[in-house]
């Protein structure tokens, strides 16, 4: 059997509070919003159903803002463009916020859609 490779692969920290946190894989492209077609669903009335983009390119995220009500921001500053994001980097969905991270996984792992909560 041959060793399996491992890939990094862009992660989402949703943070529900400062010690609380959930992890969403970012593989590739996924839709941040509130309605029922986004793949990181933010149960959240400042969010948008169709809130924003998240795309992994390298080592970095790519956020985009899909013209949002309440905009995104990126370390406190609303983006307008693609904006590219590091690890560590917060980003805010109307009220709801998270942190990128960025983890080494098998290319081949099944990546979970999880729909997020975040507290109020």
């Amino acid at each position: 059997m041959s060793p399996r490779t491992l890939s990094p692969v862009a992660d989402a920290y949703v943070l529900k509070n400062e010690a609380d946190e959930i992890t969403h894989a970012i593989p590739g492209e996924v839709i941040v919003g509130r309605g029922d077609g986004a793949d990181l669903r933010l149960r959240d009335r400042t969010v948008s159903r169709r809130h924003a983009e998240l795309r992994q390119e390298g080592l970095t995220l790519v956020v985009t803002d899909l013209s949002s009500a309440n905009g995104t921001y990126v370390n406190g500053d609303r983006i307008l463009d693609a904006t590219r994001v590091e690890p560590g980097d917060a980003v805010s969905f109307g009220a709801a916020l998270m942190r990128v991270g960025l983890e080494p996984r098998e290319l081949d792992e099944p990546t979970p859609t999880e729909i997020i909560t975040p507290a109020r």
